[in-house]
């Protein structure tokens, strides 16, 4: 998967949280079965991130975050993708704050 910008943020177990930017088709979802819309969403996923031999490895368990709809859109465009890279931007803190309140009392550990 092609992220289009993620960001960090540090969780207090020494994980962070990768807050990231994506454009999907759209369809149903072989995971779930649900159909999702077409158009940029936020995916938000706790990784461990470690530095070996000047390569970043990231690891996460599965199941463990969630993804929002940011902006709908029939194919990918640049000034979409600006748009969507800018909401995730402006709700970083509550995207935060919510995968604190509702997601991290849950996490399934593997």
């Amino acid at each position: 998967m092609g992220y289009l910008k993620s960001i960090y943020l540090p969780l207090e177990d020494g994980r962070e949280l990768k807050i990231s930017v994506d454009f999907t088709k759209g369809g149903r979802s072989m995971g779930t079965g649900e159909m999702h819309a077409s158009g940029y969403y936020v995916s938000v996923t706790p990784v461990l991130r470690e530095n070996k031999d000047g390569y970043i490895s990231e690891s996460m368990n599965p199941f463990n975050g969630f993804r929002k709809h940011l902006l709908d859109a029939g194919r990918r465009s640049a000034k979409r993708a600006q748009t969507a890279i800018a909401i995730m931007e402006e709700q970083q803190k509550e995207i935060f704050d919510n995968y604190i309140e509702h997601y991290l009392p849950n996490e399934r550990v593997m």
